[in-house]
């Protein structure tokens, strides 16, 4: 009787000491889950566990000053734009002139220098023709051709006329007028009158 006793207090503490085992395996995991480390939402990292502070946010950083854009800026993304739309259109690219270019330039600085939103007075140069232009007041070369695609009284047209073989542009800041602090956008382009 005694023999079978001590069996079962052994069975009995054999049992007791593997429930113990499997809690104390349980409670490990759990403290080992709530202590692991995690990104946040904002992407830094924080640790966790119940006594653990969030890690100190970033201080804000200022926003990026505006890029200034120098005329040859400009008129690259301007003749990389107009080509494109050009091409979208079934139509031949056009080149750049540096005489077309001079001129462009110089009335878009006399113009921003005014604080005006005018057309130059066109005069025949050295082409064959006389040249059109777009004007406009815009933030940014895109923006200017974005304008220009949704006019509906021939500006959009104008940027493709298939006898256009050449091309100018200028770009100035306002430093007068109401306009002051815009950009101006102006473009020529000689199209042999074909309007």
């Amino acid at each position: 009787m005694n023999v079978n006793m001590n069996i079962d207090i052994n069975k009995i503490i054999g049992l007791i000491v593997t429930v113990i085992s499997i809690i104390g395996a349980i409670i490990g995991a759990v403290q080992g889950d709530t202590a692991s480390s995690s990104i946040s939402g904002n992407g830094t990292a924080q640790s966790g566990g119940t006594n653990s502070q969030p890690a100190p946010q970033p201080a804000p950083q200022p926003a990026p000053k505006p890029v200034e854009r120098t005329p040859e800026q400009v008129r690259a993304s301007l003749m990389r734009q107009l080509n494109e739309f050009r091409a979208s259109q079934g139509v031949a690219p056009v080149s750049e002139s540096a005489e077309l270019n001079a001129i462009a330039q110089k009335w878009a600085e006399h113009e921003a220098a005014q604080g005006t939103f005018n057309h130059s007075t066109l005069k025949c140069w050295t082409y064959t023709d006389c040249p059109h232009e777009h004007i406009a007041i815009a933030g940014d070369p895109t923006a200017a051709i974005d304008v220009w695609k949704r006019s509906k009284d021939g500006h959009r047209e104008g940027m493709y006329y298939t006898t256009s073989v050449a091309v100018g542009h200028g770009f100035a800041k306002y430093t007068a007028g109401p306009n002051k602090g815009d950009w101006i956008i102006v473009q020529f382009w000689h199209d042999h009158n074909e309007r």
